[in-house]
């Protein structure tokens, strides 16, 4: 697809940037430009870089495919191995509205956030998807704000002969990393903050040069008010989604 002067960057990330044209998100991989006079080294760092981008692009593409039609989980219009159409959300990111909003959403809006995003793991999880990057940036607001997830690039689809519950990856993600990420969504949509940890710690030492790294060396500390906030999230309340299945974010907690 081609952009013209109506496209707009709405979003960039480490492997894709996304365009709104009209009422339709593209997404498409990042592809590094050689500088010229580049060493032989850079040229190949660089040409290595776009090509993981472009197959990372892919493999979402195959994630959205194989996870289908899930309710919560944003439906692309297209995919194919260079892009993937899907609707334009105009309420952006959950991050980006809890940033702009932050004096204005109650408690109870956030629990219902973090109710619905359990409930949308859950589903991925039952399509035998390992989400990987669980984080409030990467789900969207439909315009009745419920939450739409929209980023696989990291995911891992788990053979149907595994077991779900004790299947590791060789990226270390399971089930298990995926409940402590939610956890870390968790704290950002109650506190405002964000707390995000690698399980892979050579990721954690090689960010520790980056002076703009969001590794945090501590656990981060909530106030008696966020606490009881939190406390108060009962996930596994009958009333707590779409089709209220009491049963869905107790089988999520469970590994």
């Amino acid at each position: 697809m081609s952009y013209n002067d109506d496209s707009e960057l709405i979003g960039l990330g480490r492997v894709g940037r996304v365009m709104r044209i009209g009422h339709m998100a593209v997404k498409t991989a990042n592809v590094w430009t050689v500088p010229k006079g580049a060493s032989v080294t850079t040229i190949i760092s660089y040409e290595q870089t776009t090509e993981l981008n472009k197959q990372s692009l892919k493999h979402e593409g195959h994630v959205y495919s194989h996870i289908g039609h899930v309710p919560g989980v944003i439906k692309p219009y297209h995919i194919s191995d260079t892009e993937i159409r899907m609707p334009y959300l105009r309420q952006g990111s959950l991050s980006r509205y809890l940033h702009t909003h932050h004096d204005t959403v109650d408690n109870s809006r956030r629990l219902q956030w973090l109710q619905e995003a359990a409930h949308i793991i859950h589903r991925v999880h039952e399509r035998q998807v390992l989400v990987v990057d669980i984080a409030a940036r990467n789900f969207l607001l439909d315009e009745d704000l419920s939450l739409q997830m929209c980023e696989f690039t990291e995911s891992t689809i788990v053979a149907d002969n595994e077991d779900m519950a004790i299947f590791v990856s060789e990226d270390f993600a399971s089930v298990r990393s995926d409940i402590a990420r939610f956890g870390s969504m968790m704290y950002e949509v109650i506190s405002g903050k964000q707390f995000e940890f690698y399980v892979i710690p050579d990721i954690e030492t090689d960010l520790d040069y980056d002076p703009v790294s969001k590794t945090y060396k501590t656990w981060p500390t909530m106030t008696n008010s966020q606490i009881r906030t939190l406390y108060s999230l009962d996930i596994s309340s009958s009333d707590a989604g779409p089709g209220k299945d009491s049963s869905q974010c107790r089988k999520f907690a469970t590994p």
